[in-house]
């Protein structure tokens, strides 16, 4: 059972108007890089635990359980599904928030990549964690019933792609619009294996980086198409405000200057392609020097990088491959050292 809640640490409450370039730009990343067992090592941590706790509890009022997800096993828990994976992300992206914040650290800026934005949201004040976790349950449990899709990250543009994909039946649509030469695909799991194929025998220089994300829901593709009714009516009563932190959107590429965030806001980001690099070409212009990830993966290092260059500093919360207390600890050192005094 799930203690009582202390109020989440650190929720902006001052409006702030255009981004100065100080502090570090938050990304929060969307499907594809969680894993089982994200986060267990930072229950150590109250401040995560706070988060965690309170947004299994917001979940949890919309009829998603996660509340005992810490404690079970990870090789029981199939992070490929859509109906634990994207809740889950979600609850570690709050958790993650209110570490930062128990520590004195803001954002400079806030972007979401995908289903990135319902933390995103959240984070900058445009969504209350009730309506933020609310959006979560709906898409999540909507989506759900459109299962069976798949998605394919391609180190290559639109254009390059062309080509490619001639002659390839089914939905094969661009998901998300990563960097100049970065893009994601989704759609029916036999057009992306044909495009694999092609794909795969690229030779010496046409050598093409592929690689399927996992998930098994066609997000952003023809597959959301019968889900427009249903989503816009269980959403219509969501409250959005006028973010409090500068919050850049995936959905239309620029910044978030009002209470944009409603029903018709999240069918869009449901449906149409992630505008990733149009936000963080955006977001480049302030002179931002620090980039930081909040989610399971650094899965977003290269088109962050690509998007602004080799000198800004690219951190992450959290990387499987490392130790999640000595990465937090040198990141948290390294934000905190950086910040404006």
């Amino acid at each position: 059972m799930m203690r009582a809640m202390t109020p989440i640490p650190g929720q902006p409450d001052t409006v702030v108007g255009q981004p100065s370039g100080a502090g570090a730009v938050w990304v929060y990343s969307g499907m594809g890089p969680q894993w089982a067992g994200m986060g267990r090592a930072l229950m150590q941590q109250d401040a995560f635990v706070e988060g965690w706790q309170q947004a299994c509890q917001a979940l949890y009022a919309h009829g998603l359980d996660l509340r005992d997800l810490m404690q079970r096993d990870p090789e029981q828990v199939n992070m490929q599904s859509n109906w634990l994976a994207q809740p889950a992300n979600f609850a570690l992206q709050v958790a993650l928030t209110c570490l930062l914040r128990q520590h004195g650290l803001q954002a400079g800026a806030i972007v979401g990549h995908s289903t990135g934005e319902m933390a995103a949201s959240w984070a900058a004040g445009a969504l209350s964690l009730a309506d933020a976790a609310r959006v979560v349950a709906v898409l999540t449990r909507l989506q759900q019933t459109v299962a069976g899709g798949g998605m394919l990250a391609l180190g290559m543009s639109a254009q390059a792609l062309a080509p490619w994909r001639e002659g390839i039946g089914g939905v094969l649509d661009i998901a998300a619009y990563n960097a100049a030469n970065s893009i994601t695909l989704s759609g029916d799991p036999d057009s992306l294996a044909q495009l694999e194929q092609r794909l795969a025998q690229a030779k010496g220089a046409r050598r093409i980086f592929a690689r399927r994300l996992t998930v098994e829901v066609a997000y952003h593709s023809a597959h959301m198409d019968g889900l427009q009714s249903a989503l816009l009516a269980e959403l219509a009563g969501l409250q959005p405000q006028s973010p409090v932190l500068p919050l850049f959107s995936s959905v239309s590429g620029s910044q978030v200057s009002n209470a944009s965030h409603d029903a018709q806001y999240w069918w869009r980001n449901a449906r149409h392609p992630v505008q990733f690099m149009a936000a963080m070409q955006q977001i480049h212009q302030y002179g931002f020097a620090r980039y930081l990830q909040i989610g399971p993966h650094p899965a977003l290092s290269s088109a962050i990088k690509a998007n602004t260059g080799e000198t800004v500093q690219r951190l992450a919360l959290i990387d499987r491959k490392q130790d999640a207390l000595a990465s937090l600890s040198s990141v948290l050192e390294a934000l905190q050292a950086s910040q404006d005094p």
